[in-house]
């Protein structure tokens, strides 16, 4: 096969790709939008002239802008201590507050409740409603901004500091006029990515908000599978859709705009012993909010001597459950790394078509995107293809948003030397491009697994009962009065937690870096 074949072959099986994806979405994402454009017309003035569901939208908004702010308060300086402070064990300390991000909605809702819920462990308890639910939420998302906030603390060029420090600018001054400005589009990133999951989240505002906190998503859900109101269901997952639309606008534009990697700050940044004494309780504060939960939420399942694990092990629905998760995980990873990759090479070509492709299930919450599928394929309902074809949709955007970020760091010159020693394409992508995305493809592949062990909206609207997974089965045991249930509930969550965390390792291979 001549160079020239060679080079033309990839670029054919790209395009063809390309193609599939693009059909993929339009299937996927674009007619059911049209679709519900349709069939919320005719309820759309009803709908946009009640004043019940405008209080669910202002609620809604609320939900996530406090949380957001709350995160931002909480998180960005304790990502900011813990970059420049650097103490013993805060690299795993860094890893451990990611643990909830690998926690389906349905454990974070239960982790909660086995701290502060009426038989949890500490002697006081929260009723359902506005406090729980921010905690339910902060305990999802705190450490995700720490992290983002820690990684954009990276980018600051160790240059710039000492310059700076030469010219006698003082700290303050340092923090405000050389840190801020780089730092402030990873922070506003991590912000904006907070405000969109808690505001389009479904599991946590189900279990934890009660009816008077019920979010757009519980709104449609309640609408959908217990009213059978499509029409209404429609409109209001459309009013959804434009704001997450905004949302993912602004997140895209400050992900464009992030500076790369530098050598970072300087290790000892001068700490008072005030500062140190604020960054322990800071931390102690954000240990207490994320991981003090999965400790109770495993102290719990070992009550009674691990009843719940034996009474669990026992019930024929727990290991048909486990193998039903394991199977749709599976038969979605391969899918969504194929269409998050071509994605990601179309992105960086396209930038503004890339984005929109990339981040387009970002625009439809998970409720939102069953809804969709429903309406649109009603004959198809219960199927296996739907099921998947939704895990996808909701997987690709980890996988694309980490290649995305490993194919711009890749030196241009690397490509090229090897171009002009001799090397065709497929050659230069297996010995040079491969060896540095795989990084990427491997946090995004892990953080997709792990969100689809454990995804429950879709599959609440999708699935058939003898396709169970070990979230329904745990929402379904919280829905059974007793102790017995409580326990087996808690068992299957802290098993889950196991499993995502395992599945999260085995993909990185070891190699995460904090």
């Amino acid at each position: 096969m001549t160079t020239r074949h060679a080079d033309r072959l990839p670029r054919l099986l790209l395009g063809a790709l390309g193609g599939l994806t693009l059909a993929y979405l339009l299937v996927v994402v674009v007619w059911p939008f049209c679709h519900m454009l349709a069939s919320g017309g005719a309820s759309s003035v009803l709908v946009l002239g009640d004043g019940y569901y405008w209080k669910r939208i202002g609620l809604t908004v609320l939900q996530g802008a406090l949380a957001a702010l709350l995160c931002g308060v909480l998180g960005v300086p304790v990502a900011w201590y813990c970059f420049t402070w650097r103490f013993p064990g805060h690299r795993w300390w860094l890893r451990a507050l990611l643990l909830p991000f690998l926690v389906p909605t349905v454990v974070a809702a239960l982790a909660v409740l086995s701290l502060v819920g009426h038989t949890g462990v500490l002697p006081w308890s929260l009723e359902e409603g506005f406090p729980l639910l921010m905690w339910g939420y902060l305990f999802y998302n705190l450490g995700l901004v720490v992290w983002m906030s820690y990684t954009a603390l990276g980018r600051v060029p160790a240059s710039s500091i000492m310059a700076a420090r030469t010219l006698g600018a003082s700290p303050a001054q340092i923090l405000r006029r050389v840190v801020w400005p780089v730092i402030r589009p990873g922070v506003l990133a991590a912000l904006l990515l907070t405000f969109l999951f808690c505001s389009t989240s479904f599991g946590v505002a189900l279990m934890l908000g009660g009816r008077f906190w019920s979010t757009l998503e519980v709104e449609i859900y309640s609408l959908t599978t217990m009213q059978l109101d499509l029409g209404t269901a429609s409109v209001l997952a459309l009013l959804q859709c434009l704001w997450c639309a905004l949302l993912v606008g602004l997140y895209a534009r400050q992900e464009r705009v992030l500076p790369l990697p530098q050598s970072g700050l300087p290790m000892h940044w001068p700490l008072t012993r005030l500062h140190k004494l604020l960054a322990s309780l800071l931390m102690l504060l954000v240990s207490a909010l994320v991981l003090a939960p999965l400790l109770a939420l495993l102290w719990q399942s070992l009550a009674q001597g691990g009843a719940g694990y034996r009474l669990l092990w026992q019930d024929e629905s727990w290991w048909p459950a486990v193998g039903n998760t394991l199977r749709f995980a599976l038969l979605t990873l391969p899918l969504a790394a194929v269409l998050g990759a071509v994605l990601a090479r179309v992105l960086l070509r396209w930038p503004r078509l890339g984005a929109l492709a990339g981040y387009a299930p970002y625009l439809v919450s998970a409720s939102v995107l069953s809804l969709g599928l429903l309406i649109s394929y009603p004959a198809w309902a219960g199927s296996l293809a739907l099921l998947i074809a939704g895990y996808v949709l909701l997987a690709y955007p980890f996988v694309t948003r980490n290649l995305t970020l490993a194919w711009r760091q890749l030196p241009p010159q690397q490509a090229q030397a090897a171009r002009n020693l001799g090397a065709n394409i497929w050659q230069t992508g297996w010995r040079v491009v491969w060896p540095q995305l795989l990084p990427g493809l491997r946090v995004g592949l892990a953080f997709a697994a792990a969100s689809m062990l454990g995804e429950f909206a879709v599959t609440l609207f999708l699935q058939r009962p003898e396709w169970a997974t070990v979230t329904t089965l745990i929402y379904e045991h919280l829905g059974r009065p007793g102790r017995t249930n409580l326990l087996q509930a808690q068992a299957a969550a802290c098993q889950l937690l196991l499993l995502a965390s395992g599945v999260f390792a085995l993909i990185m291979g070891g190699r995460q870096r904090a």
